[in-house]
């Protein structure tokens, strides 16, 4: 296995606002779903370093933010869970570097060979904190004010 494979499989419909992780160069990036263009192509915007962007993008190079954080590949540790092409591995050992690229071993044998600015998708295993059903972040705002019902 080797970078950031990106199947060309059916994604989900995304919408308006919606944060997303975006592939760009071999590295995923958050992003901000802008608006769903008829024809199959997404509007999303996000950060270069400190520069704003916005692009309309196919949508196999974009996967939904939820359950996922983007964490860069010399992080990792053992046990941690990495989506690579649409499928979960687990992480076998720390990643070294060899010849400028991180290997990042799993455990079912397999390795990848990425590049060293590589952030990757790892589950997040957090529990959700919610008001209501609401996240949290979200809520705090209607909890300040006294909005929501108890």
């Amino acid at each position: 296995m080797t970078g950031i494979a990106i199947p060309l499989a059916a994604q989900p419909p995304f919408a308006a606002q919606q944060q997303v992780h975006l592939n760009v160069g071999s590295t995923w990036e958050p992003a901000t779903v802008v608006q769903v263009l008829t024809g199959g192509k997404v509007v999303v915007s996000y950060l270069i370093g400190v520069v704003p962007m916005t692009a309309a993008v196919s949508p196999w190079l974009i996967r939904p933010a939820d359950g996922y954080d983007l964490r860069a590949v010399g992080t990792l540790a053992s046990g941690t869970e990495v989506a690579f092409a649409d499928a979960v591995h687990t992480v076998a050992a720390a990643p070294w570097m060899r010849r400028g690229q991180w290997v990042v071993p799993f455990t079912n044998g397999q390795s990848s060979v990425v590049n060293p600015h590589t952030k990757v998708r790892v589950v997040d295993d957090r529990a959700a904190v919610t008001v209501d059903g609401i996240p949290l972040v979200q809520a705090l705002p209607a909890l300040n004010a006294g909005q929501v019902a108890r």
